[in-house]
């Protein structure tokens, strides 16, 4: 089990940078099953837009965006 004081993870059920480095220091080459939530695998159910009130909206915008910061940077995850 991996934890970190900055609470991103229990905010956006993303591992935060801190959780990354940890595994890199302690020569993981995968992420732990308990770092996935299951909203992110394919047994998530599909997204239903309606769900979300009026959509788009300047909210859901900016959670996508962090989203895309948070997976480019993890795209970029050296196990080396």
């Amino acid at each position: 089990d991996v934890h970190c004081s900055c609470g991103i993870f229990e905010f956006c059920g993303i591992p935060c940078r801190h959780i990354f480095c940890i595994l890199k220091a302690e020569n993981q080459i995968q992420i732990p099953k308990s770092l996935i939530l299951k909203r992110w695998t394919k047994d998530a159910k599909e997204f239903d837009p309606s769900s979300m009130g009026s959509f788009p909206t300047q909210q859901n915008i900016s959670r996508f965006g962090f989203l895309v910061g948070q997976c480019s940077r993890m795209c970029h995850y050296d196990v080396s």
